[in-house]
């Protein structure tokens, strides 16, 4: 950073002399006036200027959730809460990729700690791998809920809630064939109806 600073500094000093009037205009008045104490201050002043508001600018702009997380893993690498914070917000910005390569490397980083390190985090893990893998959370919903199904057969709720789930995954003759079942318990039903123009989109 430092050295871009620098950079930019002798560049914009550059600019100023080359754009000086002296060199467009050879009279001696011109050049009175432009090497004069006011003007010259203002010219070598301008430079810090520039870069103080463009540090201000950079400073006042507002940061995403997603910015700070990334900020956080690099400043506390081996930090796996800032791992797990930048899965969570990487799923949030819809980057998979990003969010499932700093999962692994959160759990990787919480294995090799001693167990009483990191009593209650499970929780924290549970809730970032439920948006960091969506299609694994719902599938094992799913199931859940079809073990329940066997239990109790015919309840149209959870018959509507796994036609919901498998149409999430894709699985459209899934989802229809439970629509259906449940359809064919409660046809007249507002909320079956409302599942119903939801699988049709």
């Amino acid at each position: 950073m430092r050295d871009f600073l620098v950079f930019l500094g002798r560049f914009l000093k550059r600019v100023t002399n080359l754009s000086g009037a002296p060199a467009l205009v050879g009279s001696r008045p011109v050049q009175f006036v432009w090497y004069s104490p006011p003007l010259r201050f203002a010219r070598q002043g301008f430079i810090p200027l520039v870069i103080i508001g463009l540090l201000a600018l950079g400073i006042g702009l507002p940061v995403s959730p997603f910015d700070k997380a990334k900020r956080l893993v690099a400043s506390r690498p081996d930090d796996f809460k800032s791992h797990l914070s930048l899965a969570g917000a990487a799923a949030g910005e819809d980057d998979f990729e990003l969010a499932e390569r700093e999962y692994a490397k959160a759990s990787q980083i919480m294995n090799q700690l001693d167990k009483n390190e990191v009593l209650g985090i499970t929780s924290e893990f549970e809730d970032v791998r439920k948006i960091v893998f969506p299609e694994e959370t719902v599938r094992e919903e799913i199931a859940e809920l079809e073990a329940t199904l066997e239990d109790q057969p015919g309840y149209r709720d959870l018959l509507l809630r796994l036609a919901v789930l498998y149409w999430q995954v894709y699985d459209e003759p899934q989802s229809q064939a439970y629509f259906e079942e449940a359809r064919n318990l409660d046809p007249n039903n507002e909320i079956v109806k409302e599942v119903g123009e939801l699988l049709s989109q």
